[in-house]
């Protein structure tokens, strides 16, 4: 693998190495499948009960799992083949996505059946988020780390923006069993490119790294710790754009269900716009922690525009800005928490990222629902801003520009 020029476009750079194209393509295709079906549930949940704390429960039960196993996940990482721990997640999901396409055809859907194939889902999350997060260093040269990241952060969002509205397309034309279908599918797309990349063998260091040395080496150091706060803060402020979604739609501005998703592509559209900057944010060796403090300010506030939105299309607008800065600030701090980690940990301390990325979705999803049923919608976008406005105001101004840790032998790294 050849190192990039410094004159190279860093995106080019990171897609030009085979391995990493392969990946980037089947996880794009992939996540738009998993946003068809995350839009298509939620109006699902919503049309068969009414309630938001449903809707909330259907995220918390497929990040309750995230929380239970996503350090064991991390030790799987480092300790076996991460590139064969990914595709045995992916079959996991299949199975469990094709399930609720048969049981929604025949007509039996309830609840119920979306809550166990959220769960199953999620144990696939919990084992495959810190698995990718390790498995990507190895598929580009060192130079092209925080670009991949942030490419890899683009395929989420792009995934934003064009699942909710394939969802809002099947739920106008075809239904809801060809959503579910069509991310069975997407599933096997992203399998197949598993299998045709030939990641780096990772690093042989002296000793095997205990669970304990992973969360020593994210609460130590003072500004990983603070980033990993920073990101758990953004998932919480974040989850109305999915649980809400309906709510705001139906309930407050008279809209059908199938305006809901596009509530969520808005936000994603937002991402996709804030990734052409991407580039410039890495023309420095380190990630700037006060800026990532900045954009994450951003995001709030366009949560905060949607919270209290006059009309459906300003909400769009809202979640627009907010997009923008969810997408920077995940980038800049996914980047500096992997520019700080040595490989050895590396696994187990992505599995305290997903804890805080996406377990903390657990508990937001259910209080998020039940303040929007208790407090109305509106309300409750706005009380799950308030630990991210105290996070920023307090902690993050405070941390220094994060620099390379001491082994850059093996500064690899992802998201």
């Amino acid at each position: 693998m050849t190192e990039p020029s410094p004159s190279t476009n860093p995106a080019r750079a990171a897609l030009a190495v085979p391995d990493f194209r392969w990946f980037f393509i089947g996880n794009a295709v992939s996540q738009t499948g998993s946003y068809v079906q995350n839009a298509a549930v939620a109006v699902l949940v919503f049309d068969l009960t009414g309630r938001n704390t449903a809707v909330g429960l259907t995220t918390a039960f497929m990040f309750m799992p995230v929380l239970l196993l996503a350090l064991v996940g991390g030790e799987l990482a480092d300790r076996f083949d991460r590139r064969m721990i990914f595709v045995s997640t992916q079959v996991l999901s299949v199975a469990s996505v094709a399930a609720l396409a048969v049981v929604t055809g025949l007509g039996h859907v309830t609840p119920g059946w979306i809550y166990a194939t959220s769960i199953v889902l999620g144990v696939g999350y919990a084992l495959s988020i810190p698995t990718m997060h390790a498995l990507i260093p190895s598929l580009v040269p060192p130079r092209s780390l925080g670009p991949a990241i942030g490419l890899t952060a683009v395929t989420f969002n792009l995934a934003r923006v064009v699942g909710p509205v394939l969802a809002a397309a099947a739920l106008v034309a075809v239904g809801y069993t060809w959503a579910f279908s069509l991310n069975a599918l997407t599933f096997v797309v992203f399998i197949v490119a598993l299998m045709l990349i030939r990641p780096r063998p990772a690093v042989v260091q002296e000793g095997r790294a205990t669970l304990r040395d992973g969360l020593r080496a994210a609460w130590d150091d003072r500004a990983v710790r603070g980033m990993l706060l920073g990101i758990a803060a953004l998932a919480v402020a974040l989850d109305p754009v999915n649980t809400l979604s309906p709510a705001f739609a139906v309930d407050v501005f008279g809209r059908s269900g199938a305006a809901a998703p596009i509530y969520v592509t808005a936000y994603g559209a937002g991402s996709i716009a804030a990734a052409f900057g991407i580039g410039r944010l890495f023309r420095h060796a380190e990630a700037n922690v006060r800026l990532g403090a900045l954009t994450l300010s951003l995001m709030a506030l366009g949560m905060i525009g949607f919270g209290l939105s006059p009309t459906y299309e300003a909400g769009l607008v809202a979640l627009f800005v907010a997009g923008v800065g969810g997408l920077a600030t995940i980038t800049l701090f996914t980047t500096g928490i992997q520019q700080r980690v040595p490989d050895r940990v590396r696994g187990r301390v992505m599995a305290i990222w997903t804890l805080c990325a996406l377990g903390m979705r657990f508990p937001a999803g259910v209080v998020d629902g039940v303040l929007a049923d208790w407090l109305g919608p509106r309300a409750a976008v706005l009380i799950l801003q308030v630990p991210l406005a105290l996070l920023v105001g307090f902690v993050l101004w405070r941390l220094p520009p994060v620099r390379g840790h001491a082994e850059p032998a093996s500064m690899e790294f992802a998201e």
